[in-house]
């Protein structure tokens, strides 16, 4: 038996680890007397370093479903010649092939979608813009119609504090501190000539009357810098509350908080 036969049949032995098509690779270049020693030696290397690695693909092998199994047959038949390692390739091939079977599904389920191409989805998003746009100006038209409304009401029904209030803000001399002007006619037309307030909860306590549900809704924003006994008079005063903040930020500091002292000079007209 010549050495080189020998030496193929040896290699032959290999197709329980390698691809035919190496094998017979391996074997063409013995018999034309050229021995891969430098390939094989590389290839004892890669198994060395690579034995616990391949014992585990072994082991997940055995794990695996007869479906994963397929699988993963059919994704050893594809190749890549993008600069993708190849399980992020498989990763999205699996992924692509995923949304393509999707799509399939919701087409057959409704066919309509297939009527909808490109120029077609333009078209519909800039119609919707257009409709937001509308509702946006309608929506303004809505709220000054009912805030005009809402004033001819209280005009009506309110005649003589209205009047009273109208002095009160036009005066030039003598004129009343806010706290005054808000205590007495946020019940009597006030708050509904006005019905939206930006005020810090310190601020709603000082100016308005503790009066139970005098507000609709009351928000608060950034809630975590809020003290609970600053918000709770402020709560009492809505019939709906909205809380909105982040429960992860720091609390408030009493560093530089300031003492506030009910001075009766305050009432005092000037």
């Amino acid at each position: 038996m010549s050495v080189r036969k020998a030496m193929a049949e040896e290699v032959d032995k290999l197709k329980k680890y390698l691809q035919d098509s190496k094998v017979n690779s391996l074997k063409t270049r013995i018999s034309e007397g050229d021995i891969p020693l430098n390939e094989l030696d590389k290839m004892v290397e890669y198994i060395h370093r690579d034995f616990e690695e391949l014992q585990l693909m072994d082991v997940y092998w055995n794990q695996c479903s007869e479906v994963e199994k397929k699988v993963l047959l059919l994704l050893q038949q594809k190749t890549t010649k993008n600069e993708l390692t190849l399980s992020d390739y498989w990763v999205d091939l699996l992924k692509n092939s995923a949304y393509v079977q999707w799509i399939d599904q919701t087409e057959r389920k409704h066919p309509q979608v297939q009527k909808i191409s490109t120029n077609e989805f333009s078209r519909i998003r800039e119609s919707f813009a257009g409709l937001i746009e509308e509702k946006r100006k309608v929506g303004t038209q809505f709220l000054i119609h009912n805030l005009t409304k809402k004033v001819d009401t209280v005009q009506t029904t309110h005649s003589r504090n209205i009047r009273e209030l109208k002095h009160q803000v036009g005066k030039k001399r003598q004129v009343w501190p806010l706290r005054r002007l808000v205590n007495e006619f946020a019940g009597n037309g006030l708050v509904d000539i006005m019905p939206v307030w930006l005020a810090s909860p310190e601020i709603v306590s000082s100016i308005f009357p503790l009066q139970e549900g005098l507000f609709d809704l009351v928000i608060f924003d950034e809630a975590s810098q809020c003290r609970v006994e600053s918000g709770i008079p402020a709560v009492y005063r809505a019939k709906q509350v909205i809380i909105a903040g982040d429960e992860k930020q720091l609390p408030p500091s009493n560093l530089f908080q300031s003492s506030f002292v009910n001075d009766d000079d305050e009432e005092e007209e000037y």
